[in-house]
């Protein structure tokens, strides 16, 4: 699906790190496993905004890339309208996920995003 590739969902993954916590730390300081997968698609979905601007500035110069032109915006397969959409959509998760988890959890989201 193009909206899979546009927010690549493939790299999610690498997002498991937020589960760390769960091998190191003391299990007094431990957050619920609710509370972590939470955290989880808030970053999964703070990381997805970050691939899509990127993927939208460098569209021209992805297009002439023989691997990176199969990009939903430098494809053109997804208008930057649609793309606004889905920002917005995944930043209302990610508003969701500060909400829920508290100022701490979005100074890391915002960081990373920054």
């Amino acid at each position: 699906m193009k909206y899979f590739k546009l927010i690549r969902l493939e790299q999610w993954y690498k997002n498991v790190v937020i589960f760390l916590p769960l091998l190191f730390a003391p299990k007094e300081y431990l957050y619920e496993v609710p509370q972590l997968i939470v955290g989880f698609l808030g970053f999964c979905c703070v990381s997805s905004i970050t691939y899509m601007i990127n993927d939208w500035m460098d569209k021209e110069k992805d297009r002439m890339h023989p691997i990176k032109k199969e990009r939903p915006f430098a494809a053109s397969t997804i208008s930057g309208q649609m793309g606004i959409l889905v920002s917005i959509i995944l930043s209302i998760i990610v508003i969701g996920a500060i909400y829920y988890l508290g100022l701490f959890y979005g100074a890391i989201i915002l960081t990373y995003f920054i």
